[in-house]
């Protein structure tokens, strides 16, 4: 898939960074979007959701731990730290950037 064409990609010229003092002009850039940010907190979400169901199974005590309340608190807050998903990366490159 081109890069282009990439669903988690910010399109919006307004987020395309400026280039640092003293270099060219930005050719390439890519800046996740809101949605990609949000998707790998709910993929970050579900793998803790396996891991707890897996780790109450392997206890013996079958389904029972992901009746507790706190399990979820501790899943949403752990998904937050894996994904930060208010957090935006943004990678850029000009011609005369590399030294």
């Amino acid at each position: 898939m081109a890069t282009e064409h990439d669903p988690g990609r910010s399109t919006k010229l307004s987020r395309k960074p400026r280039p640092l003092e003293s270099m060219g002009p930005v050719l390439a850039w890519h800046r996740h979007s809101r949605l990609a940010n949000i998707k790998v907190y709910f993929v970050s979400l579900g793998i803790l959701a396996v891991g707890f169901t897996l780790i109450s199974l392997f206890r013996g005590s079958g389904l029972d731990m992901l009746t507790a309340w706190p399990v979820w608190v501790v899943a949403a807050i752990g998904a937050y730290l894996m994904s930060n998903p208010f957090s935006y990366q943004t990678t850029s490159a000009g011609a005369d950037w590399i030294t």
